[in-house]
């Protein structure tokens, strides 16, 4: 058993710190280096092969103002400034500004891009969007190794196998960050002035995929969600985690990304009866929005209408067909061309069986047009917009503003307290000889959530089926309703009464949050709806006066108020 005591403190002290060394840390470091600053980029995993895109990618997403339909500035900054992505016009035009530069240090380095007979760069649409800014890569297995060559060649230090658990704040700016080496269980202190946090847009994976297997899938479990958490934890306002993305449809049994290429060159989802079904939930079909790909064929599955569902490429020109399997998808995963071969699979001679990706949580910091956070001076997302492109560009962005940044804030200085319990924290699992194993855990959940998660909807759907309730519900099966806050109880007593419609037993509703309303409580009552609540006004109105947020005297006045709220006296 380890000694948390007596190993190691490893410090460190550098002007711009990148934690991440995915595409989105290699974009940062990339915009820090040669700027006369000292550039340190820390990850879990080797510079080389880390992140998403140590498997290779496939495409660069790039908005070129070719003069082609929706292949300009406005419409990309409408298509994405939307409530949904939390992201403004300025963020969006930085990123449009850098994804040429980003294209012509790609081609620097000998990544081949496709191009059209007449020299202009082959491109698809897909993912609902309004241009065709799905621009070819031929050989993406190579990009991160010599993305990571790049990085070194320029002075960039790195920490590898470095896994990052505090940002530390003093004043109200990040100061540095503390972890553990996964190898060899040091313990490293970080001194910085400012720092990126370029860790993944996705927060992290809640089913499981086709194949049953963490690992064969296109986002392994290395994305564990700290982009969130510690952002969150440092005092970053967290926004989009409401919102949920789903990867897309996969090869029957092996989680492989790339797929997009293949949806977006033509090819045809086909459920079991045969039927091209993708036109029930968007016009624009396969190449509409990835989510409705998979929430469409989620819910053909759930109609009985598959499995087996396939991708049909067969009517695609065959030059086409043979770049997407042996060039486009192997520059993804390499042992791609070896499961083809086992599995049988020609996209010139029948279609191909596919099944759901794996669901994936979002979230992101809430950022300033400098990509700055709005409560944490000197801490910089760098994981801000979605893909390779939007990950190596926004890390570029961040990198950049960081480096500028560098001239408003000198060193701070670091709580050493702060630092031995963080480490105390750390280690403190290695002495712990009971309990369940992380890993059985994690299985566990993701079944549940896989097999028994569903939700309802305030009503039933305009198009489609018309479904008010998502998700694998049989008659008699016991459901338990979560809920997020009760007031009069008006919206769960409708979903409760819409599962007992359906043929569900509600054993009751859990939620995070009552006022108590005696309105709501009647209501539950009448309706035979038990409630379990984690937190309640009564108590929230004790822990703000203890802490100074309310005066002792308005604790009346608040309780006056959620017992009859028609009543104003409690405002005099």
């Amino acid at each position: 058993m380890h000694d948390s005591g007596e190993m190691a403190v490893i410090k460190h002290e550098t002007d711009v710190l990148v934690l991440g060394a995915g595409a989105s840390g290699c974009g940062a470091a990339l915009a820090a280096s040669g700027k006369g600053v000292r550039v340190l980029l820390a990850d879990k995993g080797k510079l080389e092969s880390c992140g998403s895109l140590g498997g290779g990618n496939d495409h660069f997403m790039a908005v070129l103002n070719t003069g082609e339909p929706g292949d300009d500035e406005a419409t990309a900054i409408d298509f994405y400034c939307t409530p949904m992505t939390g992201y403004t016009p300025a963020q969006v035009k930085q990123w449009l500004e850098v994804m040429p530069r980003m294209i012509e240090m790609l081609k620097s380095l000998g990544i081949e891009f496709l191009h059209n007979p007449d020299g202009s760069f082959y491109r698809t649409t897909g993912f609902g969007q309004p241009g065709s800014w799905w621009t070819h890569i031929n050989n993406g297995k190579y990009i991160k190794r010599r993305l990571g060559g790049l990085i070194r060649s320029k002075g960039v230090d790195t920490l590898e196998y470095f896994q990052c658990t505090k940002l530390f704040v003093r004043d109200g700016r990040v100061v540095g960050a503390a972890g553990f080496h996964v190898l060899d269980g040091t313990f490293h202190v970080i001194h910085a002035r400012t720092v990126v946090l370029a860790l993944g847009r996705l927060t992290g994976r809640v089913t499981v995929n086709s194949s049953l297997n963490p690992f064969n899938i296109a986002f392994s479990p290395f994305i564990t969600g700290s982009q969130v958490a510690l952002g969150y934890e440092a005092g970053a306002e967290i926004i989009t985690l409401d919102t949920e993305q789903e990867g897309t449809l996969l090869p029957k049994g092996w989680g492989c990304p790339g797929m997009n290429g293949i949806t977006s060159s033509g090819a045809k989802a086909i459920n079991a009866l045969g039927e091209r079904y993708m036109a029930k939930y968007h016009p624009m079909m396969e190449v509409g929005p990835r989510c409705l790909l998979v929430r469409g064929t989620a819910q053909e599955q759930s109609e009985g209408n598959g499995p087996p569902f396939v991708l049909d490429l067969t009517h695609i020109d065959k030059d086409i067909l043979h770049h997407l399997q042996y060039d486009s998808m192997p520059g993804d995963k390499e042992t791609w061309n070896d499961y083809c071969e086992q599995a049988g699979i020609d996209f010139s001679k029948k279609p191909m069986e596919v099944d759901l990706s794996e669901i994936y949580i979002n979230g992101i910091m809430y950022l300033k047009d400098n990509f700055e956070t709005r409560t944490v001076k000197g801490l910089f997302g760098g994981s801000m917009f979605h893909d390779f492109s939007g990950s190596i560009c926004s890390g570029y962005i961040a990198g950049t503003h960081a480096v500028e940044a560098c001239s408003l804030y000198d060193f701070a200085d670091m709580d050493e307290d702060e630092i031995l319990r963080e480490k105390e924290r750390v280690f403190l699992p290695l002495h712990t000889e009971d309990g369940i194993r992380q890993e059985k855990f994690e299985a566990a959940v993701r079944q549940g959530m896989n097999y028994y998660m569903g939700y309802v909807r305030s009503g039933s759907k305009d198009h489609g089926r018309g479904n008010r309730i998502e998700g694998r519900l049989e008659k008699g099966q016991k459901v338990v309703v979560i809920e997020d806050l009760i007031s009069t109880g008006g919206s769960c007593i409708e979903v409760v009464e819409a599962l007992r419609e359906a043929g569900a037993e509600v054993l009751g509703v859990a939620s995070i949050f009552t006022y108590g309303m005696q309105k709501g409580l009647d209501r539950m009552r009448e309706a035979n709806v038990t409630n379990y609540s984690l937190s309640n006004l009564d108590a929230l109105v004790e822990v703000a006066a203890e802490e100074g947020y309310i005066k002792p005297e308005d604790k009346a006045r608040l309780i006056a108020f959620r017992n009859n709220p028609s009543d104003e006296s409690w405002m005099q």
